[in-house]
């Protein structure tokens, strides 16, 4: 937050502490830093507009296919492909409880 302070306002958290910043100073600030903002990162924010987000929208629309740089594709992915991890770490863990070697399937 400091950081995104000097770098967008020319400010510092102690300004607050000397009192040449208010609480609601401070507060709106903060809440309207720009997305690409160290704060914004920070908690998990993809660096993101709105506008940037429809115009993914419109071309999933248009070509019916997910644009390939939608961090909401890639998290989707991700998921996915956790759980098909997981998925496959249970099935190792039941073979091993039941003391099979390879799959039922092959002969």
């Amino acid at each position: 937050m400091e950081a995104d302070l000097a770098r967008y306002y020319h400010a510092s958290i102690y300004d607050f502490w000397d009192g040449r910043l208010t609480t609601w100073q401070v507060a709106a600030r903060i809440r309207h830093l720009p997305v690409e903002s160290a704060c914004n990162a920070a908690l998990g924010g993809d660096e993101l507009t709105i506008a940037e987000y429809l115009l993914y929208d419109l071309i999933h629309v248009h070509t019916e296919k997910p644009h390939p740089n939608d961090p909401r594709v890639k998290r989707a992915e991700q998921a996915k492909n956790a759980q098909i991890k997981a998925a496959h770490a249970r099935a190792r863990d039941r073979r091993d409880r039941l003391g099979m070697r390879g799959s039922v399937l092959r002969k």
